[in-house]
């Protein structure tokens, strides 16, 4: 099992059609590989780049969730934590607020004491959730 991380139910942005570090772009410098903030959508350049942009994003503005955007990478970071609470797939796979999930098995997050469908064995059950979501996007399905 992943790390705990207590940022999970914070994803919001998960792909990106961008391809540059535009900060580094903007300075006319090259990079290494690519981070995509999973709070605003924000690119920039890893830790083995010269400038940094993805942490110096985290330092200024506090979003705590990064993910690999190469080709083939999948893994999530968690600044904050300072851990690798697991893959994008495991996120996506059963949704963030479904107990089989990888947010809900690597975070804290609840609703009146319990986590979403605790009561019943979702994912496999593929029934839907009857807990409004926390994060205002209606009830959401559990698989």
């Amino acid at each position: 099992m992943a790390t705990p991380c207590r940022h999970l139910d914070q994803i919001a942005v998960t792909t990106t059609d961008t391809r540059v570090c535009e900060d580094c772009v903007k300075l006319g410098d090259d990079w290494v590989h690519l981070r995509l903030c999973m709070s605003c959508g924000h690119v920039g350049c890893c830790d083995s780049s010269k400038n940094r942009h993805a942490t110096r994003h985290f330092q200024r503005t506090g979003h705590p969730l990064v993910r690999s955007i190469e080709p083939g990478e999948h893994w999530i970071w968690c600044y904050a934590d300072g851990v690798m609470p697991g893959e994008l797939a495991d996120w996506r796979r059963a949704g963030p607020h479904c107990p089989g999930s990888l947010a809900a098995r690597t975070s804290t997050f609840s609703m009146s004491g319990s986590p979403c469908c605790a009561r019943r064995s979702c994912p496999s059950s593929r029934r839907r959730c009857r807990i409004r979501c926390p994060t205002g996007r209606g009830r959401t399905p559990c698989s």
